[in-house]
């Protein structure tokens, strides 16, 4: 595959990653600022803030979690690959499906506890849970591809692919 058939044919699928993690993260940061913000401080604060403390629970359960899946999501479609007649156009395809779904599932991962920790902060008002859900947006944001690094990923997967397949011929 050329390099600018693959900007060419990548350039709106990434778009599309691009919007979806967007449309998290703005899901995420406009509850966050409705409720630092918006939402009245509670009349009485709990303690223990069991909340506060199940949402850093939850965040600490889920960063583990949001990198491993996503990479079982990508190993599976390319150890299924490896398996089948080489087709440049439908590895690619295949591959960067895997991609585009590992990304989504990700942020979707890290979103549970961004809303956790920011209901937690809106009935509790404990800083550290403001400081986990503002972390957790921080690294879904780093999650938004660029073309060039989505083009360079893809690239390594084909030629891992090419030479996993050299290597079952052999």
């Amino acid at each position: 595959m050329s390099s600018s058939n693959t900007s060419q044919s990548l350039a709106p699928r990434v778009r599309v990653i691009q919007i979806i993690v967007g449309a998290i993260l703005l899901g995420m940061m406009c509850f966050l600022v409705v409720v630092v913000f918006l939402v009245p401080q509670p009349q009485v604060i709990p303690q223990p803030p069991m909340l506060s403390y199940v949402g850093l629970g939850l965040a600490v359960a889920a960063l583990p979690a949001a990198f491993v899946i996503p990479r079982i999501i990508r190993a599976t479609a390319f150890n299924a690959l490896t398996q089948q007649q080489p087709d440049d156009g439908a590895d690619a395809n295949a591959l960067f499906g895997s991609y585009m779904t590992s990304t989504i599932v990700n942020g979707a991962i890290l979103e549970g506890p961004v809303f956790m920790n920011t209901i937690a902060y809106m009935q509790e008002r404990q800083p550290f849970s403001l400081l986990v859900a503002g972390g957790l947006i921080i690294l879904v944001m780093t999650l938004t591809p660029k073309l060039s690094r989505a083009e360079g990923w893809l690239n390594e997967q084909l030629q891992r692919l090419n030479d996993e397949r050299s290597r079952q011929l052999a």
